[in-house]
């Protein structure tokens, strides 16, 4: 269907339509979640039209808007990024923009309750529009990035605005983005209104939606060709007076145009040169700070920076480009540096997605073949840092936490590269993929086990903040770290020292001896979880016909066996049928059933009821150290022992979003439940029992043994030390925030 002849005096089609895509978001978004409120609203202009930017050149829009917060990073003394729309109609472009801010107010961990950190003002000249595109907005979630305003011009709105709020006082313009998106025989006039009112100004991204596309400017360069028209279309119906203005001023460099086939028109981007505006003030930081924007390697600021105005900024030497989203190319990046024309030192990269393929290196290869990219960036560095100040000193490429960039071959070519000073992280450092690969002194790796999920869910109950449903973990992960930084809101407690249940002298000693036999015999030198950091990790599984869960079987033949030593007929006795894992378990608890047995004793004495109804397996372990991790396996709560001569390894736990609880276990056994997130804390070696005297050294040993339920009735995870109330005295904070 057509427009109505009155369009564009009413402002909408005058048939309903408006309320109907309103409802449509309603019923087919949830609330709070604007991606779904822009995909409905594109499947119902598939059924019925409206005057959106639509799919393809919202995808340029986006940019432009990343792109516009990116270069408010040029600028000095302003940490508000404005942004404004002219021609809200329902909210579409809106939703767009405001989900971008959302995104990027996340990244960059600003305050979502403050407003004018990022915040988008659309302006509707029609009532009703402007009542539509709120309700969709708030449905949205984006009503602290977004609002409409229902004004009847740009002259009005501008009327409005107070001589701070139109940045007469600093001089640096007021919108860092402008869109417009109503008449298009308005644009030009309203762009002269934003200049005059130094609204906009250097550096200030202008976007205008259904411009004259390739087509009609084409044609009329044949006809002038051909001599049939004498200079270029300046008709208004089609913004290309506006055209001509900002591409013929000297005061705007095109950045982007992007025509679209199913209309004919095209999306125009542009920005403000510094140099044709007075009262410019850039940036004299010795850092600029482009992290947390959600760049990636196809975003407008590197794909377009030989077209941007870029200022030069001959005090910057180092550019902080961290906690975005680049992945394969960095040749974007150098030319973005060349851009700069600085004496730039130092390139941090820190926390992409950045993969091998980026650097280009090939595993085996005898020289360290780079990437074209980053080869250009190399060289780009060195000549930045040639003509700074620190010429002489190696120029720094920071890849550190970047996943995929972990290999260990790789890490020791980028060490060995005596260009640059190249910085990787090994597989695991810190971020640590597995449990084994955690710091557990760091806040980071103690959060590293929680799913994003949780992690959101922590920064909403424990910090108020709305999360984005698309928001990356990694950004979740910093900014969670950076409220816990900022707000002191964790520490570490102990628990009291009589916790648990005592182990007698005499077990105790038996275990030792047993422990001991089992790390230096000839069945020592076990490792059964390379995932967590141990020197010898065993597990032992209950036997089928044992006490408890897993169902009554006779185990004369297996107690028999074990009862005459772990010998070669004994085993084959043992496992004379099952299947092959069932056979392997009981091999092992046959040349183990000493242990097993003075094991299984200490739980029977301490809590008969879980020796008989829960427990299922026993982990042995030999100096486990740290390891952040969760028992996602278990069913209940598990009971762990320590043993040997040392200090501290207590096992520290996750009673809350807040808190976390040492528990002593050394010579005592005390339940926990390992479905909230725990670790060993850090210990040490004791010297020996009269060894001190004679200097001998300490000997680092420690034993545990859990005992865990994996089959059975399911336990719902419950508080996390499950002896009853456990009051708790505070001690020193161990934790660390980890950047």
């Amino acid at each position: 269907m057509g427009r109505l002849p009155d369009f564009y005096e009413r402002g909408n089609y005058g048939d309903g339509r408006e309320e109907y895509a309103l409802k449509s978001v309603l019923e087919q978004a949830p609330a709070g979640d604007a991606a779904a409120a822009i995909r409905a609203l594109d499947a119902f202009h598939v059924r019925w039209t409206l005057l959106n930017v639509g799919p393809d050149k919202g995808r340029t829009l986006d940019e432009a808007a990343q792109l516009a917060a990116a270069l408010a990073r040029f600028r000095s003394g302003r940490q508000t990024v404005n942004f404004l729309e002219v021609g809200s109609y329902i909210g579409y472009s809106a939703l767009r923009i405001g989900l971008v801010l959302k995104q990027l107010a996340s990244a960059a961990d600003l305050s979502q309750t403050d407003e004018t950190r990022f915040h988008l003002t659309s302006l509707e000249r029609n009532a009703e529009n402007a009542a539509v595109a709120e309700k969709i907005i708030a449905h949205a979630g984006l009503s602290q990035f977004a609002s409409v305003r229902c004004v009847a011009s740009v002259e009005a709105f501008l009327g409005e605005l107070s001589s701070e709020e139109r940045g007469e006082e600093d001089a640096s313009p007021f919108f860092s983005f402008v869109f417009l998106d109503h008449q298009k025989s308005c644009y030009l006039r309203d762009l002269l209104l934003l200049e005059s009112a130094n609204a906009v100004g250097p550096l200030t991204v202008v976007a205008a939606d259904n411009v004259a596309g390739r087509l009609h400017l084409e044609n009329r360069e044949q006809a002038i060709a051909r001599g049939k028209r004498k200079k270029p279309c300046g008709c208004v119906n089609k913004g290309c007076n506006f055209l001509q203005h900002v591409r013929n001023s000297g005061r705007y460099a095109v950045c982007e145009t992007v025509c679209s086939e199913a209309t004919g028109d095209a999306i125009e981007v542009v920005v403000g040169r510094c140099a044709e505006f007075s009262g410019s003030s850039m940036s004299d930081s010795t850092t600029l700070d482009l992290s947390g924007l959600r760049l990636n390697d196809s975003s407008l600021l590197f794909r377009c920076c030989d077209k941007l105005p870029l200022p030069a900024l001959p005090d910057v030497r180092n550019v902080d480009l961290s906690r975005n989203l680049l992945k394969l190319d960095l040749g974007g990046v150098a030319r973005f540096l060349r851009r700069l024309r600085g004496p730039v030192a130092s390139v941090d990269l820190r926390r992409n997605v950045l993969r091998a393929a980026a650097l280009g290196v090939e595993k085996g290869a005898d020289e360290a073949a780079w990437s074209p990219g980053l080869a250009l960036l190399i060289e780009e560095l060195l000549l930045s840092s040639d003509a700074g100040e620190d010429s002489g000193v190696a120029p720094v490429v920071d890849l550190r936490f970047n996943e995929r960039c972990g290999a260990a071959w790789l890490v020791q070519r980028a060490r060995d590269c005596e260009d640059v000073q190249m910085l990787l992280s090994p597989w695991g450092q810190l971020v640590g993929a597995r449990p084994s690969d955690r710091d557990a002194s760091f806040l980071r790796a103690q959060l590293e086990p929680l799913p994003s999920r949780a992690l959101s869910e922590r920064l909403a109950s424990l910090f108020g903040c709305s999360v984005d449903p698309d928001c990356e973990r990694e950004e979740l992960m910093g900014q969670l770290l950076r409220r816990y930084a900022a707000t002191g809101r964790r520490r570490t407690v102990a628990a009291p020292a009589d916790y648990g249940h005592a182990v007698g002298e005499v077990r105790l000693k038996e275990l030792l001896r047993l422990m001991r036999a089992w790390v230096g015999g000839r069945h020592g030198g076990t490792h059964e979880r390379p995932s967590v950091q141990a020197e010898h990790y065993m597990i032992l599984k209950r036997p089928e016909g044992d006490e408890g869960p897993q169902g009554p079987q006779t185990l004369s033949t297996l107690l028999a066996a074990a009862s005459a030593g772990p010998t070669e007929a004994a085993t084959k006795a043992a496992v004379a049928d099952g299947s092959w894992k069932t056979r392997r378990a009981r091999a092992k608890l046959v040349k183990h059933f000493e242990l097993w047995d003075c094991a299984c004793g200490v739980l029977k004495d301490a809590d008969p009821a879980f020796f008989a109804n829960q427990f299922t397996q026993l982990a042995v372990t030999h100096n486990f150290r740290g390891s952040p991790h969760i028992d996602k396996q278990n069913t209940g709560p598990f009971y762990a022992v320590s043993v040997g001569d040392f200090s501290g390894g207590e096992i520290c736990i996750e009673r809350d979003a807040e808190t976390v609880v040492c528990v002593a276990t050394r010579h005592r056994l005390c339940q926990l439940d390992g479905r909230h997130v725990h670790w060993v804390n850090e210990w040490r070696g004791e010297a020996e029992s009269g060894a001190a005297e004679s200097g001998a050294a300490a000997v680092a040993e420690r034993f545990s043994l859990i005992f865990y339920p994996t089959a059975g009735a399911f336990q719902p995870p419950g508080p996390a030390l499950c002896g009853g109330a456990v009051p708790v005295s505070s001690i020193d904070a161990v934790s660390r925030s980890c950047e």
